[in-house]
């Protein structure tokens, strides 16, 4: 392992490259790793070393990288953010930053080389902007790169073959310059089942930095070939030796799997895959029966890769939607409490005060539909009734009321309005008499 200075078009990007061992398989992927925030050496580095990049720091990502690169013969490479989150760094800096390294590795490497991505904490949210961004301008992506190819882009095998999402956000820091660092997540997970990417989600419970619905909404809404690896009781930095060796025997073990080589063909590429999805998966399921702890929810369900029954492992219950808005996890699975009782007692207060919000909202709402509906029948009654008063007004002055003068019978005024006048120089033929038995004169 050395330090480099990867050339990019936005500045040099600080890296530590871990070579393999001489004498393995060919390198056909490298994988790269992506620090958080703030913290330089990534997941699991002492409080003291967070911002000393350099190879003698120990953590999660040094482990991964020295068991990958001296057991299963792949490259690794692990960047340092040129801007980091904390000093108004965004996942667009990101973007540049990971392109400028996979353009290093490929050169290195050979350009048939697949490129295998863990992000811890914001370098999950700039895995997502990466892929939202290859979605959407895969001619910028190409132009960074280098390619070469005189391929159609549909026709070009994808770089991305796996994706870890180690205790990953959703979007980036909303303490940038330009305001909320948003990430299109739905377009990035279209692009990654487009791609055919195989998805590793590991996050702890007791994460209070990012939520550990992050983790569940990411599983849920992900394609399928994916895997969530729930540490129960870990927290975001994952400093406790004991969480820094399961993560480090977690990701180890399921790249070691997921990186097998790939076909050519399309048909032998999707087998291949699947494959590594069950491999990868019966790893982690052997880490899962080790440690009570580790409980893990996969898409499509395991099976043994050379056949027989499907592994056993402690199943993760993912919540739905509503589950996790309405009722904060509070219990592990064997029913004992792990967040402290103050944490428990504010979390109660938090969402019986929710409870109480929605409840007023609703009857506010309730009672202003109870005005709408009146009013509307007051705007339907008053038009109608006054236009009818005044049709009859205008009728009554048209036709005003005739009494009989006195002395005459009702028939015989009746008979009298009914009679002809006649004009001067006229000669009056017939005349209608009060009674219609009488026959004319």
């Amino acid at each position: 392992m050395a330090l480099q200075l990867v050339p990019g078009p936005s500045g040099d990007v600080s890296a530590i490259e871990y070579v393999p061992v001489t004498g393995q398989r060919s390198h056909h992927a490298f994988v790269l790793l992506l620090p958080g925030t703030s913290i330089r050496p990534g997941p699991g580095a002492p409080a003291p070393a967070k911002y000393s990049f350099e190879p003698e720091v120990r953590g999660i990502y040094r482990t991964v990288a020295q068991r990958l690169a001296q057991s299963h013969g792949l490259p690794v490479l692990q960047l340092c953010w040129r801007r980091f989150p904390a000093d108004g760094g965004t996942t667009h800096d990101a973007i540049h930053d990971i392109l400028a390294c996979v353009r290093f590795m490929r050169t290195r490497y050979g350009q048939h080389c697949g490129t295998h991505i863990v992000g811890y904490s914001f370098g999950g949210a700039a895995i997502w902007a990466l892929l939202a961004h290859m979605a959407e301008k895969p001619l910028l992506v190409e132009a960074a790169l280098g390619d070469e190819f005189n391929l159609e882009p549909a026709s070009r095998y994808p770089w991305i073959h796996s994706i870890v999402a180690l205790s990953g956000a959703l979007k980036g820091s909303s303490n940038s310059s330009i305001g909320d660092d948003v990430v299109s997540l739905f377009t990035a997970l279209q692009f990654l089942d487009k791609i055919r990417a195989p998805l590793l989600i590991v996050h702890g419970s007791d994460d209070d930095n990012v939520a550990v619905s992050a983790a569940y909404k990411l599983f849920r809404k992900g394609p399928p070939m994916k895997a969530l690896c729930l540490l129960e009781g870990a927290d975001h930095n994952l400093r406790e030796p004991t969480w820094r060796d399961i993560v480090a025997d977690a990701c180890s073990s399921w790249l070691a799997q997921v990186a097998a080589p790939r076909g050519l063909s399309s048909a032998s590429r999707g087998r291949s895959v699947l494959q590594a999805h069950h491999a990868g998966a019966a790893a982690l399921c052997n880490i899962s029966m080790a440690e009570p702890s580790v409980t893990l929810a996969f898409d499509p369900p395991p099976q043994h890769p050379s056949g027989g029954t499907p592994p056993n492992y402690h199943v993760c219950e993912v919540p739905s939607t509503e589950d996790c808005f309405a009722a904060p996890r509070t219990r592990g699975r064997s029913g004992k409490n792990f967040l402290p009782l103050k944490r428990r007692e504010d979390m109660a207060a938090v969402v019986e005060a929710a409870r109480e919000h929605l409840s007023q909202l609703c009857a506010i709402h309730a009672e202003r539909q109870r005005r709408a509906r009146e009013h509307a029948a007051v705007v339907r009654k008053g038009p109608t009734g006054a236009a009818y008063k005044k049709l009859m007004e205008s009728r009554t002055r048209q036709a005003p009321e005739r009494r009989p003068s006195g002395g005459q019978t009702h028939r015989e005024g009746q008979a009298q309005e009914r009679r002809p006048l006649a004009s001067q120089g006229s000669r009056i033929v017939s005349c209608y008499l009060p009674d219609r038995s009488t026959s004319p004169r």
